[in-house]
């Protein structure tokens, strides 16, 4: 039986003490790392490495090409584990160097990539204002919501005073625990008291709002606030 030798091992891939002349580290690879691609490959390369070697930001703008282009299979080069991710960055290293490009077509040099054109903003709508009468209460009991809602009514309309005196009558009363400031109830129904006094005497900019909504072209002000937010969602 013949006898299977193994393959030889490909020689690590080592950067070298040298830099470009802005600075930035130069890596040069053992010729047996270097795999050439398939002529469509290689011309997809030859491109990107023209424009990320020209680039101010080198590495935000490979990494933002890296990412658009993830599920693009002809852009797999962009991986370090690629088998063409050497050829790659050979040919980066080559043009930051300034040697003579004989294989890049002058109309791939003066080919602006997608992700070097400005695209206009895209127009994303208003998020809506934050939701004055919505509490996020934990589980408790309707009875317990029911004396929490109802204390808070009564302490926006007679003050703290009400509040002060009930405290102490109430001390003891498990039912009230609300009404201490280490409970976890405590800021909820803080909240509630500031709904109801929003309500029993609401601000002026509010009335004007709603007023304001009441007019013929109040409502058409309202849908396109409406249609923005919504756009926004």
């Amino acid at each position: 039986m013949a006898e299977v030798l193994p393959l030889p091992a490909a020689l690590p891939m080592k950067p070298v003490d040298e830099a470009t002349p802005n600075g930035a580290p130069l890596l040069k690879f053992a010729a047996s790392d270097i795999i050439l691609p398939p002529p469509d490959i290689k011309t997809i390369i030859e491109k990107t490495a023209v424009h990320v070697a020209r680039s101010t930001t080198r590495e935000q703008f490979e990494d933002r090409l890296r990412e658009s282009r993830r599920e693009d299979p002809k852009f797999s080069f962009l991986t370090p584990s690629d088998p063409y991710h050497a050829y790659y960055r050979l040919r980066i290293d080559k043009i930051i160097a300034g040697e003579v490009e004989e294989g890049i077509p002058q109309d791939l040099k003066d080919t602006p990539m997608d992700e070097d054109i400005q695209v206009a903003p895209v127009d994303e709508g208003d998020p809506p204002a934050p939701m004055q009468f919505a509490l996020s209460i934990p589980p408790i009991s309707a009875i317990d919501i029911d004396v929490m809602k109802l204390t808070a009514l009564f302490t926006a309309q007679r003050g703290t005073q009400f509040l002060a005196s009930l405290s102490v009558k109430e001390g003891r009363n498990y039912q009230f625990d609300f009404l201490r400031p280490n409970s976890m109830l405590y800021p909820i129904f803080n909240a509630m008291v500031e709904q109801y006094r929003n309500i029993l005497l609401p601000p002026k900019e509010q009335l004007a709002r709603v007023k304001s909504t009441t007019e013929p072209e109040g409502k058409w002000e309202r849908l396109t606030e409406i249609r923005r937010h919504a756009k926004w969602e």
